[in-house]
C-alpha cells in the first residue's frame, strides 16, 4: 500500500467541498411547494402549530435534513474514493452496487460505500447483500486463482467490524484505515471539511430566507382562510387523498370541500361559448379551428399546457351539459360555469 499524502487529500476536499454547497443552495432554489409538504401533516398539526411561516420553516428543516445527509453521503463516498486511488490503485466500479474495487495484500476488495449506519430499509438491504455476492461470483468466475472480499464501508459510526451474510462491515475509524493504513484519517479530514465552510453557509442562509418566504406566500394562498389561519384539512387532501373519483370536465377541480371552479380556466370556456354561439344568424358559427387560433393568438394554454386544437375545442363544446350543472360521481354537482 502507497503512503497517503495528506496534502492531496486536503487539496481534492477543498477543490470538492464547494459542490457540495452548491448542490445544497441549488435544492433550495429549485424546491417547489408542493414536494415540501408532503412530509408527514398529522406531526406538525400535534405540535399545535398555527403560523404558515412556522410549518414552512418545520418542513424545510426536515427536508433538508434528509438532502443534505444524501449529499453529503455522497461526498464522503468520492473521497473514500479518491483515497483508495492513491494509496492502493483502487478505482470506482461499474458492477451494480459496488462503488469501489482494490487490490490490498493480494486480495481484491470490493466495497459499497455508505455515509452513515442507518441507512436503508431490509429491501435495499437485502438487494446490496445480492449485488456484493453476484459481483464477488463474477470477479472469481473470471479469475479463478484471486482471492475477493466484500465490504460495506460506513464513512461515520463506532460499530465494531463484523462479519454479516456474505460481506464485512467496517465502519467509521476501521473503515478509512482498510482504505488508508492510518489509524487518524478518519479524524484528520475533518479540518479541510471545513474549507470556507462560513462563507458558504452565509450564502445558504440567505437563499433559504428568500426560498421560506417564496414558498410561505405559494402555502399561504393555496393552504390557508382568508384571516391566515392554516386549512389542515385541506392540506391532509393534498397529501394523502386517494379517493377514485370521475375525472372532472376542464375548468373544474376537487378539493377537501367538494368540487371547485377554476375561475382562469372557466373564463376561457366562457370564451370558447361565446365564440362559438354569439354570431350572426346569417353566419356559419366560427369553427373549431379558428377558435383555436383565436387563443393561441390570445398566449392561452390547453390543459396539458400546449397550444389548442380543434380537438381540444371540441371537447369543450361537447361538454356543454356539464357546464351548465349536473351531477358527477352520483350525488355531487358541478356549479355552473355558463
Amino acid at each position: 500500500m502507497n503512503p497517503l499524502d495528506f496534502n492531496e487529500v486536503r487539496e481534492y476536499v477543498n477543490n470538492n467541498i464547494d459542490s457540495f454547497h452548491q448542490r445544497r443552495i441549488r435544492i433550495l432554489g429549485d424546491l417547489e411547494l408542493e414536494s415540501l409538504i408532503k412530509k408527514n401533516p398529522y406531526l406538525f398539526r400535534a405540535k399545535a402549530i398555527e403560523k404558515a411561516q412556522d410549518l414552512i420553516e418545520g418542513l424545510l428543516d426536515a427536508y433538508l435534513s434528509s438532502s443534505e445527509e444524501e449529499l453529503f453521503g455522497e461526498f464522503l463516498e468520492d473521497l473514500a474514493v479518491f483515497v483508495a486511488e492513491k494509496t492502493t490503485g483502487g478505482k470506482k466500479s461499474a458492477a451494480e452496487g459496488i462503488d469501489l474495487s482494490f487490490e490490498r495484500d493480494n486480495i481484491t476488495y470490493l466495497v459499497a460505500i455508505k455515509s452513515g449506519t442507518n441507512w436503508g430499509n431490509s429491501q435495499q438491504q437485502k438487494r446490496l447483500e445480492d449485488d456484493l455476492r453476484r459481483a464477488k461470483r463474477v470477479l472469481r468466475q473470471s479469475e479463478r486463482t484471486r482471492q475477493v472480499e466484500t465490504i460495506l464501508g460506513i464513512c461515520y459510526g463506532n460499530t465494531k467490524t463484523k462479519e454479516l451474510r456474505g460481506y464485512t462491515k467496517y465502519v467509521g475509524q476501521e473503515f478509512w484505515k482498510l482504505i488508508s493504513d492510518s489509524d487518524t484519517l478518519y479524524m484528520d479530514i475533518i479540518e479541510p471539511i471545513g474549507y470556507r465552510a462560513k462563507e458558504h453557509n452565509e450564502e445558504f442562509e440567505r437563499q433559504k430566507v428568500i426560498t421560506i418566504n417564496r414558498l410561505n406566500k405559494r402555502f399561504m394562498d393555496k393552504f390557508c382562510d382568508d384571516d391566515g389561519f392554516i386549512l389542515w384539512k385541506k392540506l391532509v387532501f393534498f397529501v394523502s387523498n386517494n379517493e377514485e373519483k370521475e375525472k372532472l370536465p376542464y375548468g373544474y377541480y376537487y378539493d377537501y370541500d367538494g368540487i371547485h371552479i377554476n375561475e382562469e380556466q372557466a373564463n376561457i370556456v366562457r370564451l370558447i361559448f361565446q365564440l362559438r354561439e354569439n354570431h350572426p344568424e346569417n353566419e356559419r358559427p366560427p369553427s373549431m379551428n379558428s377558435i383555436a387560433e383565436h387563443l393561441n393568438q390570445q398566449g392561452q394554454k390547453n390543459w396539458v399546457g400546449n397550444k389548442w386544437n380543434s380537438s381540444n375545442i371540441t371537447k369543450i363544446i361537447h361538454a356543454r351539459v356539464y357546464y351548465t350543472g349536473t351531477n358527477v360521481n352520483g350525488d355531487e354537482k358541478l356549479p355552473s360555469i355558463l
